[in-house]
C-alpha cells in the first residue's frame, strides 16, 4: 500500500490550489500550479496546456481602489472611474444642487436654512456619494475577477 505523504501533489489538490490562487487574485501562482496539474493528466496534455496559456494571457483588469478613493472626493468622479456614468453625473448634480442651495441661503442671510438644509443634506449626499463610489469600484473588481475565475473553472473542470 502506497501513501502519498505530500497531499499537495495530488491532482485534485493541485486543481483546488489553482482555484484558491485565482480567488486571491494571485494569477501567476495559479498558472504555475495549473501547469503542474496538466502534467498529472492522461492524454490531451498539449491541448489543455494551450487552453490554460490562452486563458492566462488575458488577465482581468482591476481598478485601483486607492485611485478610486482619491477620485471619490469629487462627487461623481469615483462613479465615472467605476464605469457608472449616469450614476456619476447624478451624484455630481445632486451634490452641486445641495451646495448651491446652501450658498444661496447664506447669501440671502437665511443662515439657519443654509445650515440645516444645505450643510445638513450635503453632509449626507457627499459622504454617501463617496461610499457608493468605493462600493462600485469593489463591485467592478469583483465582477471582473469572478468572470475570469468562472472561465478558468469551466475550462479546467471540463
Amino acid at each position: 500500500m502506497y501513501l502519498n505523504i505530500d497531499s499537495s501533489q495530488c491532482s485534485s489538490t493541485l486543481l483546488l490550489q489553482v482555484f484558491v490562487y485565482n480567488e486571491l487574485l494571485r494569477y501567476q501562482e495559479a498558472k504555475t500550479i495549473a501547469d503542474k496539474w496538466v502534467v498529472t493528466l492522461e492524454g490531451n496534455q498539449d491541448k489543455i496546456k494551450k487552453e490554460i496559456d490562452d486563458i492566462y494571457k488575458k488577465l482581468p483588469k482591476q481598478k485601483s481602489e486607492k485611485l478610486g478613493r482619491f477620485l471619490a472626493y469629487v462627487p461623481g468622479l469615483g462613479h465615472l472611474y467605476a464605469g457608472n456614468t449616469l450614476e456619476g453625473i447624478s451624484a455630481f448634480l445632486i451634490n452641486a444642487s445641495v451646495l448651491t442651495f446652501g450658498v444661496y441661503n447664506v447669501i440671502t442671510a437665511n443662515y439657519i436654512t443654509a445650515y440645516l438644509g444645505g450643510a445638513g443634506i450635503l453632509s449626507g449626499t457627499y459622504f454617501g456619494s463617496y461610499e457608493r463610489a468605493n462600493l462600485l469600484i469593489r463591485k467592478h473588481n469583483y465582477k471582473t475577477s469572478k468572470a475570469f475565475n468562472d472561465k478558468v473553472r469551466e475550462h479546467l473542470l471540463n
